[in-house]
């Protein structure tokens, strides 16, 4: 379990990592933060999925998690 201010530290760098370019599935940074990216992915925040029936081994940001990420950083659309 993670504590609230970690997951949400955590969060912001998953999220500005999957939309800078991807967080592939191997990486450090995805076994770091292997938790979070089950949760963000969970709750579709991120995703590996490139199209129908196709999914490939990088977290991508999803619209929603572009959302979510501005409104942690305090910015707006």
């Amino acid at each position: 379990m993670i504590a609230e201010p970690e997951l949400l530290a955590g969060l912001v760098r998953v999220l500005d990592n999957a939309w800078q370019g991807g967080i592939k599935s191997r990486s450090d940074l995805a076994r770091d933060h292997a938790e979070v990216i089950s949760m963000a992915t969970e709750r579709g925040l991120i995703t590996t999925r490139v199209g129908p029936n196709t999914y490939s081994n990088t977290h991508l940001i999803t619209p929603r998690g572009l959302e979510v990420l501005w409104s942690l950083r305090g910015l707006t659309k």
